[in-house]
């Protein structure tokens, strides 16, 4: 079985007698874009530093595709940005290209074909001082793609971002996973992550709570459809005709999530009843994050 493009083995990060990462096993699949949740202090930044090789853990390992990172060859592989895009602000963008060209020993040419992929072509000479904030988060993923690594890891993109800008991250991300790249994503906006990610962590005072794509994650809040109807029995008696299975619950009646809510209203208007409410209902996607994490901010 090949090793994933990054992964965690029992990953430990003490600074002095604060612990701001404790056993965490990561695991992000080929091709994943990954979320990294939780509120701030929970450790995030923490793991991803490590996983870029920034910093050396307490204990543990940090893999990226099944070498630990330290390697040379590991971290060829793998780049990212951290806090926020670093750069020479007055120099352009591809200014900034070249020096980081050289470092790497990339030629110029392909390295200034990553203006491209950021939609920053446009404003390539333009001195990167005079950029919005989503310009220039735009710009250091740029150079952090300069030579092509395989794994990108961004912590929190999409902080600061006005709506525009956020909407032009998200379909940024969503290109670097079409291009192929493994994408991992820190942040603490669930409503934001849900609209790309396909894979999610949750960290919680330091700790992994849980790992899942997101569509098992969101099936965790359990959702229904809730049926209040004044005549319960005949309704119940109507659905299962047709093959769709209900709980007696008081006096509603619980339907499988998954059921076509216009569908069993067509069924109730055929069968001459009439109903109260019939709508999606139990535990919100962010109740159970808030659950998980401990943050009701």
């Amino acid at each position: 079985m090949d090793a994933p493009p990054l992964a965690t083995q029992g990953l430990t990060k003490i600074y002095g007698r604060r612990r701001t990462v404790h056993n965490v096993n990561l695991h992000v699949p080929q091709g994943a874009l990954y979320a990294l949740l939780g509120p701030n202090g929970a450790g995030k930044t923490t793991t991803l530093r490590c996983l870029l090789g920034l910093t050396r853990p307490t204990s543990g390992t940090c893999l990226v595709l099944g070498q630990d990172v330290r390697r040379p060859e590991a971290r060829r592989q793998v780049a990212g940005m951290i806090d926020a895009p670093a750069f020479y602000p007055n120099l352009t963008p591809a200014e900034n290209l070249r020096v980081v060209a050289e470092l790497r020993g990339v030629p110029f040419r392909q390295a200034l074909d990553t203006l491209g992929t950021v939609d920053l072509r446009g404003a390539a000479h333009r001195p990167a001082r005079t950029f919005s904030l989503g310009m220039k988060q735009r710009l250091g993923i740029a150079l952090a793609l300069v030579g092509d690594p395989a794994i990108l890891i961004l912590d929190e993109p999409q902080n600061g971002l006005d709506p525009q800008g956020m909407l032009d991250m998200r379909t940024l991300l969503k290109d670097l996973q079409r291009r192929g790249h493994t994408v991992v994503v820190s942040s603490h906006l669930l409503g934001e992550v849900q609209q790309f990610a396909d894979h999610v962590g949750i960290m919680r005072q330091s700790e992994l709570v849980l790992q899942d794509t997101f569509q098992a994650f969101a099936g965790r809040a359990a959702t229904h459809l809730e049926l209040e109807t004044p005549d319960g029995v005949t309704a119940r008696q109507v659905l299962d005709r047709a093959g769709i299975s209900a709980q007696v619950q008081g006096d509603r009646l619980l339907l499988p999530s998954t059921q076509d809510q216009a569908g069993v209203a067509r069924l109730l208007l055929d069968a001459g009843l009439t109903w109260t409410r019939l709508a999606p209902s139990g535990t919100s996607l962010d109740r159970l994050y808030f659950d998980l994490t401990g943050d009701a901010a």
